[in-house]
């Protein structure tokens, strides 16, 4: 049984020794502004490929004329270079995966767009039984830590082959999974029963703002 709080009448505040306060009674709005801005964050995250597909087919050297194994070996061959530095293979790493085309069919990029929905509703209950095991704060921390470095990885998969692409997709989907499961948990332990529909309507907006980041 996940432990929330229930929502509390603002009569039923406690009074605190002013000297104990840190925001004067408004942490709850502080926490409000933080999770809607980092539920737009990963939010946003699923649209990074979506804007910079149709730059990834143009001028050079075409990706999947090369396997997908020998597109890592070559990865692990740059990475591993004994005569530069790890940065500097890095660099040459970055330069080589922005150099390249990338390539994909009609079906292949519905399939990239429509799998972070599907990682989404696939990992909503195994979350909800996470959250019940060990707590909203630590899964949805690990959740989010999941989308930013899925996001992150992207180019390197996309080098590496499709596949490995659409595996990245799938698990920035299910980084989202906790969204609306952060929105009721957000509202009932830190909203006062009378700004319940308030909390919800801040922190659905992020629908909104990720269109802006």
């Amino acid at each position: 049984m996940v432990g929330f709080s229930v929502s509390r009448k603002l009569s039923q505040v406690q009074n605190t020794p002013e000297e104990d306060l840190n925001f004067r009674h408004k942490t709850r709005f502080i926490i409000l502004v933080i999770v809607t801005l980092c539920l737009s964050i990963a939010q946003s995250d699923t649209l990074t490929l979506n804007f910079t597909i149709i730059c990834m087919s143009g001028d050079g050297a075409d990706v999947a004329n090369h396997s997908a194994l020998a597109n890592l070996e070559d990865m692990e061959m740059t990475l591993v270079n004994g005569s530069s530095t790890f940065r500097e293979n890095v660099e040459v790493m970055e330069h080589k995966i922005s150099g390249g085309r990338y390539s994909y069919t009609p079906s292949e990029k519905s399939l990239l767009f429509s799998l972070v929905a599907v990682g989404a509703m696939v990992a909503v209950y195994p979350v909800m039984l996470l959250i019940g095991k060990f707590g909203s704060r630590s899964v949805c921390f690990w959740m989010g830590m999941l989308s930013a470095v899925t996001t992150a990885l992207i180019p390197w998969m996309a080098y590496i082959g499709f596949y490995p692409l659409l595996l990245m997709r799938f698990l920035q989907g299910a980084g989202l999974s906790t969204g609306f499961t952060l929105i009721g948990i957000v509202t009932r332990q830190w909203s006062m029963q009378v700004q319940n529909a308030l909390y919800i309507a801040v922190l659905t907006t992020f629908f909104q703002i990720y269109h802006v980041g």
